[in-house]
């Protein structure tokens, strides 16, 4: 039975996931100075964005199926609370150890969100691909938002620390969204719930689990790394960096914005294709250049072609982990499982190497296999539509 909601769960959606989308791209944006201040080596950076990763890996699929018993709402409540401590805390701590702590803390607070969010929309829109991209262009712009206000910070020679008070100040005001928002009950969730793995035994959810594996490990390694590897270059300036990681998020904003309008005309399964091997073109290029222009030229396009991977693996996966918080719960957090695998890949090839370009290399080595299953996957639709 498809769920009601009001347009201020709607937007509230909408709002929470522009505040998801700073939470996650900030960490790439502070990195730089975060390892300068606690002296921390390419692999110990790789290791913090692997915890807060992890954090949103466990959260992802704890959370989907606590949501079963106690309801989405009181799950979305603790995400903003996981938010506002975590990153409260990365401000405020001397010591490594507690960073760490307080990246997986964030972490968990992202990995509940996103599940949640992403379940809500794709059973009240019934997996519309327009809806989703709407919702996660709201993400592009959180994303955008972050490494911009960094670089205008550092520009200003102010602290960083000012960036995550204003996100501090956004998640309390998600909380109180969350509050007031109008959810289903969690006696009404679990009437709805599939209760049997019947998912498990569909071989195309195994597609998407590995999509989401590679696509998540693929942003959230340049959402962490992209930064760091221009700083450390010289290629560009400082500022010129954060701007850079803004530009890809401008893309994926408009990139959202153009699929949602021709999510109509062309199939899931091979938009999804087209997207995944645009994008590995695009960030191959973007690594073998060492022109400033390239690099902002190629970057933007990789955000183009990159920015409905996401939506699009959701709404292919509608009718498989629709009303069902444990098929939902481990499909994104097998996203979130990428997610913190191969940022800390970059960072042990990277130090291992003594060179950042090299471990971007892995990045391209995640988009390609990516791109191989967003094929596999036009095959498979092509041969349930002739059974």
């Amino acid at each position: 039975m498809k769920r009601e909601y009001s347009r201020f769960t709607i937007w509230g959606s909408y709002y929470a996931f522009a505040v998801n989308g700073m939470a996650v791209l900030i960490m790439g944006a502070i990195m730089p100075y975060i390892s300068q201040e606690h002296g921390l080596r390419y692999d110990e950076g790789g290791t913090l964005l692997a915890l807060q990763a992890v954090g949103n890996l466990l959260s992802s699929m704890s959370g989907g199926i606590i949501s079963d018993y106690i309801g989405r709402k009181t799950m979305l409540i603790v995400s903003a609370i996981f938010f506002m401590c975590g990153f409260l805390g990365i401000a405020f701590t001397s010591t490594s150890l507690m960073l760490y702590v307080f990246a997986f803390i964030s972490g968990m607070g992202w990995g509940i969100m996103n599940s949640m969010i992403n379940a809500i929309i794709s059973d009240v829109t019934d997996g519309d691909a327009g809806i989703l991209n709407m919702l996660h262009m709201f993400f592009g712009i959180g994303a955008f938002i972050a490494p911009f206000l960094i670089g205008v910070l550092v520009n200003l020679d102010m602290s960083w620390r000012y960036g995550i008070y204003t996100l501090v100040a956004l998640s309390a005001i998600m909380l109180f969204i969350f509050i007031n928002m109008s959810i289903s009950s969690p006696k009404d969730d679990r009437k709805e719930q599939k209760t049997s793995f019947e998912f498990l035994s569909n071989i195309r959810y195994f597609i998407f689990l590995g999509i989401l594996f590679f696509y998540v490990g693929t942003e959230n390694s340049i959402n962490g790394w992209l930064v760091t590897y221009l700083v450390d270059s010289g290629i560009i300036s400082d500022a010129a960096s954060q701007n850079t990681l803004s530009a890809f998020w401008i893309a994926v904003i408009i990139g959202r914005l153009i699929t949602a309008y021709i999510s109509s005309r062309v199939s899931k399964e091979r938009m999804l294709m087209y997207s995944s091997i645009g994008g590995a073109i695009c960030f191959a290029l973007f690594v073998l250049s060492n022109n400033p222009y390239g690099i902002m030229g190629f970057t933007f396009a990789t955000g183009i072609f990159m920015a409905s991977i996401y939506p699009l693996t959701v709404a292919n996966a509608s009718s498989i982990i629709k009303g069902s918080g444990s098929a939902s719960g481990i499909l994104f957090a097998i996203g979130g499982l990428g997610g913190a695998v191969m940022p800390y890949i970059n960072g042990k090839v990277s130090e291992s190497a003594n060179d950042m370009r090299v471990g971007m290399i892995t990045i391209i080595v995640s988009a390609v296999l990516l791109s191989i299953l967003s094929i596999i996957n036009v095959f498979m639709a092509r041969k349930k539509e002739r059974a």
